[in-house]
């Protein structure tokens, strides 16, 4: 059974709909039935490099401390030179990394939501499955400048691991004592959880599909995308 709410469209897609996804999402979703991405996938990328670049001063501890991380793992065989190397490779990707990851993603958890919600009985197209995944990663903007604001006011000591940034249970957790836990527990990121409940109303709007479609679509998507990060942290547990 379908909402009928869904069926109802107001105007059409426009670059106002980028605000309005945060407090009115049904009414996107329903303009964009179509599944125009374009516009949203380029502001999404322009908006993240410039919350980066005017953030980077503030996370730039944490930055150093993943990449002296990473290094400490293979210093034993590299030369100090070589190191210096790597620091530096290391901090101009993390300030390039982030808009790129951005601009792929949308395509990568696009593709999953057309997958698992071929498997729940979605009739949907993939381009649309982009456009729901493009506008799930908006709440992750605001995200970004609530981490930022929260390593204006924590000590050094604290730029231990992005979880402990995380608006979840996972920043109360010791990620190098826990690293399973700490990334299960990380899904559960106030951001996270907004982006899930994106692709699930996304998914009920675009496709008609039923509410149980819907959420078994964007819990499938959730979980999934838990796997890379499970098997990141056994293999460091």
């Amino acid at each position: 059974m379908t909402n009928a709410a869904t069926d109802e469209v107001v105007g059409k897609p426009g670059p106002a709909d980028l605000l309005e996804i945060f407090y009115a999402p049904r009414a996107v979703f329903a303009r964009r039935r179509g599944g125009e991405f374009g516009l949203p996938l380029v502001a999404l990328v322009v908006i993240v490099a410039i919350v980066t670049v005017a953030t980077a001063s503030l996370m730039q501890p944490l930055w150093d401390a993943m990449i002296t991380k990473g290094i400490a793992k293979g210093a034993a065989s590299m030369t100090p030179e070589q190191i210096e190397t790597a620091k530096s490779f290391g901090e101009k990707m993390s300030m390039v990394g982030q808009p790129i990851t951005f601009l792929i993603l949308p395509f990568v958890v696009g593709l999953l939501i057309w997958l698992v919600g071929k498997l729940a009985g979605v009739k949907q197209g993939y381009g649309v499955a982009v456009m729901i995944a493009t506008f799930a990663f908006f709440p992750r903007i605001i995200g970004i400048i609530v981490n930022a604001v929260e390593a204006a006011f924590m000590p050094d000591s604290a730029f231990t691991s992005p979880m402990a940034f995380s608006i979840s249970p996972a920043r109360f957790v010791d990620a190098t004592h826990a690293p399973v836990l700490t990334a299960v527990l990380g899904r559960f990121d106030l951001f996270t959880l907004w982006s899930t409940l994106l692709i699930g109303i996304g998914v009920m709007v675009t496709a008609r599909a039923t509410r149980q479609q819907a959420w078994i679509t964007a819990g499938g998507v959730w979980l999934i995308a838990l796997i890379p990060t499970l098997w990141g942290a056994l293999r460091t547990a």
